[in-house]
């Protein structure tokens, strides 16, 4: 178990890491050209700064599922017990993540 312990607490570090990434990218893509001021009508992105805004935002979002779920599979498998509730939380986790 100890090993497996370990494996979900770096996975979760990493995917926390990735999603700060894609977070940072969102800011950078998603704020060009935009006035909050103004209606979101106001933007006049082409096709290329929508798929990137739209890909970075997604990516966070999954990024942070999945580091929602290493943190639950981490917390069922570095106990010393049975945890069901925790294995259900990284399987649910898992699949909206996905």
């Amino acid at each position: 178990f100890c090993a497996v312990c370990f494996v979900d607490v770096a996975q979760s570090a990493d995917f926390i890491g990735q999603a700060a990434i894609s977070i940072r990218d969102s800011i950078k893509f998603c704020h060009q050209g935009y006035d909050p001021r103004l209606p979101i009508t106001q933007l006049k992105w082409g096709e290329v700064e929508k798929a990137a805004c739209t890909h970075a935002v997604t990516s966070a979002v999954s990024f942070l599922g999945f580091a929602t779920s290493f943190i639950a599979a981490a917390a069922s498998d570095c106990a010393r017990t049975l945890n069901v509730r925790g294995y259900c939380a990284a399987d649910v986790s898992s699949f909206v993540a996905s």
